[in-house]
């Protein structure tokens, strides 16, 4: 079993000692924390060493100095994951065939310590087809050296003068810097026990890359706040913010270093990259905020913000303005709704909000170094729009909060409507501009959600108490413009990972649908596949045991115009459940969460169900079409898959849903009558990932494999989330 040779019971362990105290005057609060959490892989872990300091002093009655300092210090032994099918340990172990053994052996049947190559079990120099040849999952995560390190350093400081009674002006100042280093080295030349990459000719693999991000912000803030008569409670605040960001990313990697025993980076390797990012981001921006209550039954609200960013191109506007209000009515406090209702809050905002974060170099013209067969290039990096501006948002929202029977029920509901718009998307261009992306803000998409919770507290004693809560949410989004009179947009991923697979964003539906084939089952019969007279993009007629595709479009081929929408990852609705009951000293708390309509990507299943390679496959493939007649779901093996079989369908979009137990917790509370040395604590046993109910067929229906909006629901072999039992205790000094 492979994938137990690659796994293991791994030990996790999280500590914090905090020290909190001081007197009117001053007052500090200091943590250190360690965790060390080893992952499922083999030879897979994270340490975080981190310390969190918070001070504030008053230096007079009316003025009072605050800080905050915290640093961390992460570090990350990792493996490849990801379609890398050379170097992801776990495409690796579903690929292997189960019969071969992870280190070589001599001829009487004696194991040696050396790893077996990736290819020691062709017996042909010259086959009818080509080996397809795996590396091994053992040697990936025992010799694979992929390492992470992370310096974190956020200070804040400010101060606080109150020069009346109703005045406070707060100034600000907080530094953020973030240096991380990542390495990867791939062996390759001494043992021979992963397959060659970069098409054979790459037999180990060297790289590095370095970031470095620092952030700084300042602010100040005035704040009024009164109370007239005990009925008019009116507060005011403004100022201005400026932050300033700066991203530096640095790279290089290359191929086949002298031996395995060198692991950097030298002028002489092959196919060596260089490459990096640099990227400044500023934003000013001057608000004002106000809100008025009349007498505990009426609240309004109003803010303006004007914003500046260097996002902007040159001619377009320098500023945005972005304002907002909201109106709430406390229909308890009127005294005309019955007393079993505790709380009845009805509220309505209208808000127009602005996105900036995006890379300020989309509105600039300006060059970079390119390597071309060892010359030194420069080459314009893109075309500039000077009228590239805010991405933005309008949205109205209306909530009702509900509390009951002496807070026994509670009740909360939340709609709300957005329309985001000049929304940035890259256009292909002529190539003649000497690039091919120019962004844009052309793209408009409405969105609406519902929220609703609900809170129970049935039973409510001084010995037994229970709780329980849930929620449900719904969110739908449908693209209203792409701009100049475009209706679609094609993702490709085949430069990513070589993979076929495609997602659209067209006029009408949702973003980042999945796009791809029909299907229809499977061809029983030679008849069947003659009568149906289809034929692939290549022009080969598909016969018995082949897949049968719907020709959208009926011109009798199967090709990219056949095309159509397989759903996406966006759920039709999600939320979560939790019950804790408590007895005296003892409590059970279960935290549930689910998602259904979800539609996922599984690319390790479309790898172990194709039978067009050499590669282990599930078990799934033993109801494969083989005789003439036969009624199944799975089509027939054919090396290299000459009739397209396995090509981007609904055969690999699954159903996602779950419900899931996230974490279940067993705890004992206790006070100074147990433990004189202490005030109070907490001993605890927390089960995470308990179980989960999904008809997905891949490892977890809950995964996230990129940052990247357009590919949500990508399952692309990363490490699942593990079943963790913790066991820890609390205690107050």
């Amino acid at each position: 079993d492979w994938t137990k040779e690659i796994t293991r019971k791994a030990f996790v362990t999280d500590n914090i000692f905090r020290i909190e105290g001081g007197d009117e005057i001053a007052k500090y609060n200091i943590s250190l924390g360690y965790t060390n959490e080893g992952g499922i892989l083999d030879n897979t872990s994270t340490q975080r060493f981190h310390t969190l300091i918070n001070s504030s002093v008053m230096v007079s009655r009316w003025v009072d100095i605050f800080t905050n300092v915290n640093l961390a210090y992460i570090s990350s032994d990792l493996q490849e994951q990801g379609m890398k099918e050379a170097t992801n340990p776990i495409l690796a172990s579903n690929f292997m065939m189960p019969n071969l053994y992870p280190y070589m052996r001599e001829m009487n049947g004696n194991l040696l310590p050396n790893y077996a190559t990736y290819n020691g079990w062709n017996v042909n120099a010259n086959p009818t087809y080509a080996y397809n040849n795996v590396s091994n999952p053992l040697a990936l995560v025992e010799t694979v050296e992929g390492d992470d390190k992370i310096y974190d350093v956020n200070v804040r400081a400010g101060l606080n003068w109150r020069p009346t009674e109703n005045w406070t002006i707060t100034g600000m100042l907080n530094i953020y810097y973030d240096y991380t280093e990542e390495s990867l080295f791939v062996p390759g030349v001494t043992d021979k026990a992963i397959v060659p990459q970069l098409y054979g000719t790459g037999f180990n693999y060297v790289s590095k890359g370095v970031r470095e991000q620092s952030s700084y912000f300042y602010g100040v803030n005035a704040m009024y706040q009164k109370l007239f008569g005990n009925i008019h409670d009116f507060k005011a605040y403004g100022g201005l913010r400026f932050i300033t960001k700066n991203f530096e990313y640095d790279f290089e990697s290359g191929y086949n270093t002298a031996n395995d025993n060198y692991k950097t980076l030298a002028s002489d390797l092959d196919e060596r990259i260089i490459d990096g990012i640099n990227d400044e981001w500023k934003w000013l921006s001057y608000y004002l905020h106000a809100d008025y209550t009349f007498n505990h039954l009426v609240k309004a609200m109003a803010n303006l913000s004007v914003d500046g960013s260097s996002v902007s191109g040159v001619d377009a506007p320098r500023f945005g303005f972005f304002p907002s209000a909201g109106l709430t009515f406390f229909a308890a406090n009127t005294g005309a709704l019955p007393s079993w209702i505790d709380m009845m809050n009805l509220s309505a905002e209208v808000s127009l909000t602005g996105n900036s974060r995006f890379s300020s170099n989309y509105a600039k013209n300006y060059y970079l170094t390119s390597n071309l067969f060892n010359m030194g290039a420069i080459v314009r990096s893109n075309v500039p729009n000077t009228r590239l501006e805010w991405e933005k948002k309008a949205q109205f929202d209306a909530a009702l909060d509900l509390s009951l029977y002496k807070h026994m029920v509670d009740l909360q509901f939340n709609y709300f409507y957005a329309n985001s718009y000049d929304l940035l998307l890259d256009r292909n261009i002529s190539a003649v501009y000497g690039s091919s992306l120019y962004y844009d803000n052309t793209a408009s998409i409405s969105s609406q959600g519902y929220e609703l919770a609900l809170r129970l507290n049935p039973v409510h004693t001084k010995n037994f108490d229970w709780s329980i809560s849930g929620n449900i949410s719904t969110v739908k989004s449908t693209v209203e413009s792409l701009g100049n009179a475009q209706t679609e947009d094609i993702i490709e991923f085949t430069a990513y990972n070589e993979d076929d697979a495609q997602v659209i964003t067209r006029v009408g539906s949702s973003p980042y649908e999945f796009y791809g084939y029909q299907t229809d089952g499977i061809y029983a019969t030679t008849a069947e596949a003659q009568a149906a007279g289809l034929k692939n993009a290549a022009g080969k007629a598909y016969q018995a045991g082949d897949v049968r595709f719907i020709d959208q479009n009926h011109d009798g081929i199967i090709n990219d115009e056949d095309r159509v929408s397989l759903g996406s990852a966006t759920p039709d609705f999600f939320g979560g459940v939790s019950t804790t009951l408590r007895y005296k000293w003892i409590s059970l708390k279960a935290d549930f969460g689910y998602s259904v309509g979800n539609k996922a990507y599984n690319a390790l299943r479309r790898q172990t169900e194709s039978m067009s390679t050499f590669y282990n496959q599930s078990t799934a493939v033993l109801n494969r079409w083989q005789i003439e007649g036969q009624m199944t779901d799975m089509p027939r093996a054919a090396y290299g898959d000459p009739s397209g079989n396995n090509i981007f369908s609904d055969r690999w979009i699954e159903d996602a849903s779950y419900f899931k137990l996230r974490a279940l917790t067993l705890a004992f509370h206790f006070d100074n009558k147990m433990l004189r040395f202490c005030q109070s604590g907490t001993i605890y046993v927390t089960g995470e990932n308990l179980f989960t109910l999904t008809d997905y067929l891949g490892s977890d229906p809950e995964f996230n494999y990129s940052y990247s909006e357009s590919m949500r629901g990508f399952d692309y072999a990363k490490v699942a989330l593990p079943i963790t039992i913790k066991v820890g205790f609390n205690l107050n000094f």
